[in-house]
């Protein structure tokens, strides 16, 4: 069972479709439609919903009966830079670290501490210990006050910090991970041509999927802090091909579901599409 702080696989889908339509808000019905054709039942994706506006993923707004959603916090954020393939802001040259004394703490409260702090960016280094390429402190600050909490800089050298981090966030099975889920895209997407809207919706989602997952999972890291052969590259060359060769077809099914559902007027949409 993935830990409730970790990203989930299943909470790529409403990003990832409205990346493809581009849309800002999204009524619940065709959204949980077209989430069910990439996979999984109905009622097991309004749940997906659920769960992403309990964790702050998604805002919900009500019409009515209808939900109507948003991208919301870090995960918006992620998939815009995603998307717009935008590069970290070059690093300062220090780590933020977050230290809470693990026995002076309830667990319950210590491990929600801890989940909140990695969805903001941080990562567990040692026990009671996290740390970040970036102060992301801001959203966490009652936590930081409530639980006696630290928040400080970690200077050292760049090998020592690079170090560090590539413990904290296991970049070298992330790294052999990213290679892996590129070459699966490709295979994907080699054998996707011609293939119908549906279809194209479908397969979009298969190849990218992983690289997404293992993009969010790495999300902040400015190039300073990765391996020297980090595969970003190739993962931008396979995104780009991606959506070039399958992303017309998969935009233009899943806007036609979206606007031939009785909710369309909810939709809202943004002057370009972030994909597509």
């Amino acid at each position: 069972m993935p830990h409730p702080s970790d990203y989930l696989a299943a909470f790529d889908k409403p990003p990832f479709l409205f990346a493809v339509t581009g849309a800002r808000a999204l009524p619940g019905p065709p959204l949980v439609a077209l989430m069910t054709e990439l996979d999984g039942t109905e009622s097991a994706n309004k749940s997906v919903l659920s769960r992403m506006v309990d964790w702050g993923h998604l805002a919900v707004e009500r019409s009515g009966r209808v939900g109507v959603y948003r991208l919301g916090g870090t995960l918006r954020e992620d998939y815009e830079a995603i998307a717009a393939r935008r590069r970290p802001d070059p690093w300062d040259g220090r780590l933020h670290a977050l230290l809470l004394d693990p026995d002076g703490v309830d667990s319950v409260e210590r491990e929600r501490f801890r989940s909140a702090a990695v969805r903001h960016g941080y990562r567990v280094l040692q026990p009671g210990l996290l740390i970040g390429a970036r102060d992301a402190s801001a959203p966490l600050v009652g936590w930081v006050r409530d639980l006696g909490a630290t928040a400080f800089w970690m200077d050292a050298d760049a090998a020592r910090l690079r170090a560090l981090v590539a413990r904290a966030w296991q970049l070298e099975d992330l790294g052999q991970r990213y290679t892996e889920a590129v070459a699966h895209g490709r295979r994907v997407v080699a054998d996707a041509d011609g293939s119908p809207g549906p279809d194209a919706l479908r397969l979009l989602h298969r190849a990218t999927r992983p690289v997404t997952e293992l993009a969010v999972r790495t999300r902040g890291l400015p190039a300073e802090l990765l391996p020297d052969d980090w595969p970003l590259a190739e993962l931008r060359d396979f995104l780009d091909d991606a959506y070039t060769r399958l992303g017309p077809d998969a935009s233009a099914y899943a806007r036609a579901v979206v606007a031939d559902s009785p909710h369309a007027t909810l939709a809202r949409w943004r002057p370009e599409r972030v994909l597509g």
